[in-house]
């Protein structure tokens, strides 16, 4: 499962600062060669993925009625698919203690994280385009890569990151921040090349591993909707994915 969550201890405490490059030139070209090498290597993956989806009849990408979008991410050394799939979203300010940072809070801080400095430093990446229009965001989150399919999940996690508070039960942990938007394919390369210029990133989602219930299939047996999307070339009982560290992850 891959999570990134470091909400709020990067705010600024001033807006008259300007923003500073986050790496020294030579770190900069670093970043560079190591994302244009994942960029390679995810377009490689990627064919074989879709050719052999096209060969054994895999799905591509499906969204279930639960809300989750299950996207093909590629496929594994042994060449069975590796599916990435949203998952449910539960943090909260109070939670995280994020709220102590606010006008009010009880550090004396009010940061909001709309200051110069943090412009275009948060990002991310979920099952689909954020719905933009959202009064929530007031015009402060922009889709960054293709995406055209509007998603729940990518505009509730957006809506926990920087959501305006309009309705004060919705307001986000950055709430006056900008946010920069991707949809999960290409994650890596995507990720690789915006590094750079970023301080947080979110993503809520994680490779599908073991059983997974799938109410959408048809019949009233429970029993049938189970789905197995484990490795059966290596072991048709348990599934070694649960917290494995693959070469996506390295």
């Amino acid at each position: 499962m891959k999570y990134w969550f470091a909400f709020i201890f990067y705010f600024t405490v001033t807006v008259s600062v300007a923003q500073k490059p986050l790496y020294s030139t030579a770190r900069l070209a670093t970043i560079q060669t190591v994302a244009q090498l994942v960029e390679s290597q995810e377009k490689i993956n990627w064919a074989i993925a879709i050719s052999l989806a096209q060969k054994n009849n895999w799905p591509i990408r499906q969204r279930f009625s639960d809300g989750a979008v299950m996207q093909l991410a590629g496929v594994s050394e042994t060449g069975q698919p590796i599916y990435d799939i949203t998952t449910t979203n539960i943090l909260a300010a109070a939670t995280t203690r994020t709220n102590f940072l606010y006008n009010g809070g009880g550090l004396g801080l009010s940061l909001t994280g709309g200051s110069v400095a943090m412009k275009n430093r948060l990002a991310t990446w979920d099952g689909g385009k954020v719905l933009l229009a959202h009064r929530e965001f007031g015009g402060r989150v922009t889709q960054v890569d293709n995406a055209t399919t509007t998603d729940n999940h990518a505009t509730h996690t957006s809506g926990t990151m920087v959501a305006a508070g309009v309705n004060p039960n919705a307001k986000g942990m950055a709430f006056d921040a900008t946010l920069q938007a991707y949809d999960f394919a290409n994650d890596n390369s995507e990720i690789a090349a915006a590094a750079a210029g970023l301080l947080v990133s979110n993503h809520s989602y994680g490779t599908v591993s073991g059983w997974r219930l799938n109410n959408d299939r048809a019949g009233t047996d429970t029993n049938l909707k189970w789905e197995w999307y484990g490795d059966s070339t290596i072991n048709d009982k348990e599934d070694y994915k649960f917290g494995f560290y693959d070469s996506k992850a390295r």
